[in-house]
């Protein structure tokens, strides 16, 4: 029983150290949020503590997962990219 108990937890922490690796990689450079289109007018905020969805509407935006509080100046102005829209 103990050899399963050290399995999992050995298997748990691979996959938290691969989880971890992974958002390292997607955050964009200098804690910036890069705006990636996905299909017509749904956008991806990635490196804002979280991937946020976007739907840009003809009456604004709604948007799925808001990220990091930190990041929330940053988000505000890639949102306003969006609605110049530049992108």
């Amino acid at each position: 029983m103990k050899q399963y108990a050290f399995l999992a937890i050995t298997a748990a922490l691979g996959v938290g150290s691969w989880i971890q690796g992974a958002e390292a990689q997607q955050r964009p450079p200098g804690g910036e949020v890069e705006i990636v289109p996905v299909r017509q007018n749904f956008y991806m905020l990635a490196g804002a503590g979280a991937n946020i969805g976007v739907l840009v509407g003809p009456d604004g935006f709604i948007v799925v997962d808001t990220g990091a509080a930190t990041m929330t100046d940053k988000v505000l102005q890639a949102l306003d990219t969006l609605a110049d829209g530049t992108r």
